[in-house]
């Protein structure tokens, strides 16, 4: 079980893998909204009091982006695969470093939006 930071400058939360892949399924294929799967999460953590658990919405939208953007090249047969083992990668193969350089700057780019909390 891995951990994916909520923000790249001061890590204090973080997502579990396995969380992120329910809520990316849930997100593509059933068209579940972030505040939907932030309070079904309270729900899951504190079934009792769901609202003293931390509302982690802003957090989890925010990680959501740069998560797609890493998810969907991998989904689509890019970053593992040889050109010629993999017909679809007939593009220049994409590098982790770049990716991970655009993952930073979108997460300065949401952790700087007006909507942070």
């Amino acid at each position: 079980m891995g951990l994916y930071p909520a923000s790249a400058m001061d890590v204090s939360t973080v997502f579990t893998v396995s969380v992120l892949k329910h809520f990316h399924l849930l997100k593509v294929d059933a068209h579940q909204s972030t505040e939907n799967y932030s309070t079904i999460l309270q729900r899951l953590t504190n079934f009792i009091f769901p609202g003293e658990t931390p509302n982690r919405k802003w957090e989890l939208a925010r990680v959501w982006q740069p998560w797609n953007y890493l998810v969907n090249p991998k989904q689509n047969g890019f970053g593992h695969a040889k050109a010629s083992v993999n017909p679809k990668a007939k593009a220049a193969p994409i590098s982790l470093t770049l990716i991970l350089k655009e993952i930073q700057t979108l997460l300065m780019l949401t952790t700087c939006s007006p909507h942070s909390p």
